[in-house]
């Protein structure tokens, strides 16, 4: 019984986990192997725990500037 309600438990936050997950863009910039700042420049910053920029899905706007930044430095962006 203990077993079956850890599990559920379990299952619940990881399911909360991934809905939080899904508020926010997780973009990075390559080539070159770093951003330059352009998560800086649109006002986020860079997650500790590696070369990516946690923005916010509703910025659709900071996302665009994002985007124009990396390939203004001869980048490529990719986001989650």
């Amino acid at each position: 019984m203990k077993l079956a309600i850890l599990s559920v438990l379990a299952i619940v936050f990881m399911l909360n986990s991934f809905v939080l997950a899904q508020n926010h863009w997780i973009c990075t910039c390559f080539e070159p192997k770093y951003d330059r700042g352009c998560c800086n420049e649109v006002g986020y910053e860079m997650m500790v725990d590696g070369n990516v920029c946690d923005i916010d899905r509703a910025d659709v706007a900071s996302k665009e500037k994002f985007k124009q930044c990396c390939y203004g430095i001869g980048g490529r962006i990719k986001c989650k």
